[in-house]
Parts: C-alpha cells; structure tokens; sequence
C-alpha cells in the first residue's frame, strides 16, 4: 500500500500528534509506504511551529517507512517511481477539496485515469 496523508489543521494535529506517529509507525507493513504532505492551514490565528517533516521523521524513528512530500508535483512523480501494478494509493486527509485533484494526478501519471 502506497499511503498519502495530509494532516489537517496544526491545532488537531499537534492534539493528536502521538497518536497518528503511533499509528503509522504501528500499522504499516514492511512494504508500505507512507508520505506526508504538510499539514493543511485553512487560515486564522494557529500557531505552526512544526511540520509534517516533523511528524515523518518521528514515524521514520519508529521504523515506518515514510517521505515529507515537500510538494504535490514531487508525490506524484515519487508515486509514479514507486508504484507497481496491484498496489493500492490511498489518499486521506481533511477539508481540503483539492485532494481530490491530487488523487486524479495520480492515476493520470500512473497511466489509469
């Protein structure tokens, strides 16, 4: 499995940082992949003083194989060099209506859309 995640809002994410970096880190196989993308700023007055990176480096401390997506262009081509036929992408995350673009891209660069 091929998973993207896009944490949303830095409040929720930093309330519930442990437990997605748990989870990750727990529940992907050895042959999954996970990258993050950065956390999704809807605006207002949070305060962003971590990343994804963050987030990703403390999965990878765990042993979850998992990326920062330093941008939506570089997944894409990243899922491209990866992906084999018969894996499953994932894409989650919240709010954000453009994921759905972002899973499109996908399967267009994978030659399925």
């Amino acid at each position: 499995m091929l998973a993207v995640y896009q944490p949303h809002g830095y409040g929720p994410t930093r309330f519930l940082r442990e437990d997605f970096v748990e989870t990750f880190a727990a529940d992907l196989r050895p042959d999954d992949r996970a990258w993050l993308l950065e956390v999704f700023y809807a605006g207002g007055s949070a305060v962003r003083d971590f990343s994804s990176a963050d987030l990703v480096r403390d999965m990878a401390e765990r042993g979850a194989n998992a990326e920062f997506a330093p941008s939506r262009e570089w997944l894409v081509d990243r899922i491209a060099q990866i992906a084999e036929r018969g894996d499953v992408v994932l894409v989650m995350g919240a709010r954000d209506p453009s994921l759905t673009a972002l899973a499109r891209a996908v399967l267009e660069r994978l030659g399925r859309g």
